[in-house]
């Protein structure tokens, strides 16, 4: 503990924390979606893969034959305000078990964040309704009876490739 000039300054841990980040020099992040194995995994041999299924459908095509219904922006721009405020309490925790020693659990934090908020509620808006409506020629060519309500989903292939990843080698920018 520091003492100047009136002024007290308690560490509680700080010093320890910031120098596994300083040392190691790395960042962490948990990304969510069609990633790694599951991206490159297609339904046909010669067909697209997951990954081009999540982008056409999250952008539309170019022709506009298929259109836009994003499922994984729109998602996280509903709930931006949730997932922030789970963030901070995820670091809180984090922080608070790291002045115990326990320098691991940002992670575990982060993929529970990954996995039950955010990757749960792009699950939950592709079984929702995304207009706009399928087509007529969709519908014939679809090879069981769906429900025209359900625009992005027809076998599970993309919300089985759902993915959520802790990426734990991100350089972090910046001084230190």
């Amino acid at each position: 503990m520091a003492k100047r000039k009136g002024i007290v300054d308690r560490d509680l841990g700080w010093k320890k924390i910031s120098s596994v980040f300083k040392n190691g020099k790395r960042g962490i992040s948990c990304n969510v979606g069609i990633q790694g194995d599951n991206a490159a995994q297609s339904k046909e041999a010669d067909g697209p893969t997951n990954a081009d299924l999540a982008a056409i459908h999250e952008y539309g095509t170019r022709d506009k034959r298929v259109p836009e219904r994003s499922f994984m922006r729109s998602t996280f721009d509903a709930g931006l305000v949730k997932y922030k405020q789970k963030l901070d309490a995820a670091a809180g925790i984090a922080l608070d078990k790291a002045k115990m020693g326990e320098m691991n659990v940002l992670e575990g934090e982060l993929l529970m964040l990954g996995e039950v908020e955010y990757r749960a509620d792009i699950i939950k808006r592709v079984r929702e309704y995304i207009p706009p409506q399928l087509a007529k020629s969709t519908l014939a060519r679809s090879k069981r009876a769906r429900d025209p309500s359900l625009t992005l989903w027809d076998t599970g292939v993309l919300i089985n490739s759902i993915s959520a990843v802790i990426d734990n080698k991100l350089p972090i920018s910046g001084g230190a």
